[in-house]
């Protein structure tokens, strides 16, 4: 099993990848990293979950995903966004593949 041991309380799915939330608040991705779609900072495709670093030190409470881009919202209501940016839709200033 996957998944076993880690607690997972939400999964999402969203064309090629995937993202998994534990209950203590981790976001794990696997699957297409085109367009860094994972978060991982690269264009890696991951076939098992891979903890997203760069949201380690953050209680992630909500995930989401799409064919292209993944978002979460942390306990603080801050919302982190990662994936293909080419019209704007990730909510940064940056166009293109953009970090989480």
């Amino acid at each position: 099993d996957l998944f076993e041991g880690m607690g997972v309380v939400e999964l999402c799915a969203g064309g090629e990848s995937s993202a998994a939330l534990t209950k203590l608040g981790e976001v794990y991705t696997f699957g297409n990293g085109q367009d860094n779609r994972t978060g991982h900072g690269d264009m890696t495709n991951n076939a098992f979950p891979r903890l997203v670093e760069e949201l380690a030190d953050t209680v992630v409470c909500h995930v989401a995903s799409s064919d292209h881009h993944m978002a979460a919202v942390d306990v603080d209501g801050r919302l982190w966004t990662c994936g293909r940016s080419w019209s704007g839709q990730l909510g940064h200033e940056h166009r293109g593949s953009v970090p989480a």
